[in-house]
């Protein structure tokens, strides 16, 4: 579900970006087929932006802040360091310090290398724990799951809990804590995650960027949870480690250590997996701030310009520390949902904005028959340009009929679609 939430704002502007040639990463920018050009990149176009900027704010926030303390605790099981706030702050500082550097250098040279860090230390760690532990009760649970997840999907997604105001049904706040929570989180973190994969992902067709952000993103997910979640269910049925009971009394962070302890080469695998945690919270706010550095500069050749993108890096950890001062875990969750609630609107309207531009785009191009857009010369005027309202009617201006049926699938060069 969360790939599917960033892929929203991802299509509509690797399209206007790489296809159209705009040269702005903005969610104004891609809203044009739907505002129209004069709202677009007016007050209405720069209120949506700025709840854009907000948004990722906040959930970048709410991340660092539950980052923070995980790092913490690593720290704390391999040199001993306490677990208070003041040593959480230091921890936020120094992600501040990685992912200021890794920004400052650049995409290729910053995110990338500490992505690519990322995934081999994640892959081992997976694989390790895959042989140490009980391999086949992971792969018969995590098959299990997977059927469960499928039959289930629509009765969780609507489940609100609405009985739970009577005292003859328990009250226990798992659509609010889970579900809306991180329908919130997800949807205040598609801007960001979106257009860094709107970023990443020139020269690659709409289906290839959707089906392996998908699959891949899932696939990712899954493994983490049949791997790493099935080993603590494991501990708790048979008896190795009472986990239910350390994460009542200590809470997750503590009941992730402990299930990590039980692994041979303990100490080792704590440090790779703290260090995972590091790299982890650094290039998402490198992302982050290579991203809002690109939607404030108002044009952008190939990067976004360094003291741009250093501003926003150092921040983005202002927030955090602020809130975790005034109220913690709470007021991260709270501050997530309010930043994700107008973002709902804004990715209603970018999923019809993908859906006007390319359906214009394919009867606009010569051969109809093929299934990919192919245009040697785009429009003088497309019809957002001029009031911003879009009316198929006014295709036929362009001697193209109403009854051609559009596909969706690109190339590169002249086949615009292929971003």
């Amino acid at each position: 579900m969360a790939w599917s939430i960033y892929l929203i704002p991802a299509l509509p502007i690797a399209y206007f970006y790489y296809v159209r040639n705009h040269s702005v990463l903005k969610i104004s920018e891609a809203l044009m087929p739907v505002l129209g050009e004069q709202r677009a990149q007016g007050g209405i176009g720069k209120l949506i932006d700025v709840l854009f900027i907000f948004g990722m704010l906040g959930g970048g926030a709410t991340t660092l802040g539950i980052a923070a303390p995980l790092i913490t605790q690593g720290a704390h099981e391999l040199i001993g360091v306490p677990t208070g706030l003041s040593t959480q702050v230091v921890v936020l500082m120094i992600c501040t310090l990685i992912f200021g550097y890794s920004a400052f250098v650049g995409l290729k040279k910053g995110i990338r290398a500490l992505s690519n860090l990322n995934m081999w230390l994640s892959v081992a760690l997976l694989t390790f724990v895959f042989l140490v532990g009980p391999t086949l009760f992971m792969l018969n649970t995590g098959l299990d799951a997977l059927g469960r997840v499928l039959d289930n999907i629509f009765h969780m997604a609507a489940w609100t809990e609405p009985f739970s105001q009577f005292e003859q049904f328990p009250d226990t706040h798992f659509p609010q804590d889970w579900t809306i929570f991180y329908w919130a989180w997800w949807l205040v973190f598609a801007p960001s995650v979106g257009l860094f994969i709107a970023r990443i992902s020139r020269g690659r067709t709409i289906k290839t960027m959707v089906v392996g952000s998908i699959f891949f993103g899932t696939l990712g997910c899954f493994l983490f949870f049949m791997v790493l979640g099935n080993y603590g269910v494991y501990l708790q049925f048979s008896g190795e480690l009472d986990v239910v009971h350390v994460l009542n009394e200590q809470g997750p962070t503590a009941a992730i250590f402990a299930t990590l302890k039980t692994l041979p080469g303990s100490k080792l695998v704590i440090l790779v997996y703290t260090v995972l945690a590091l790299i982890f919270t650094a290039t998402t706010f490198d992302s982050i701030s290579y991203i809002l550095a690109a939607v404030v500069q108002k044009e952008m050749d190939e990067e976004p310009a360094r003291w741009n993108r250093l501003f926003w890096a150092f921040a983005l950890s202002v927030m955090p520390i602020t809130l975790m001062f005034l109220g913690g875990l709470d007021t991260l969750q709270t501050a997530s949902v309010i930043g994700g609630v107008p973002l709902l609107v804004v990715a209603l309207l970018l999923c019809i904005s993908i859906v006007k531009a390319a359906h214009y785009d394919l009867r606009y191009q010569p051969t109809y028959e093929e299934k990919e857009i192919y245009i040697e010369e785009f429009p003088d005027d497309d019809p957002w340009t001029k009031e911003g309202d879009w009316d198929v009617s006014n295709l036929s201006e362009h001697g193209v009929s109403h009854d051609d049926k559009p596909h969706i699938e690109g190339d590169q060069g002249s086949h615009p679609s292929r971003l």
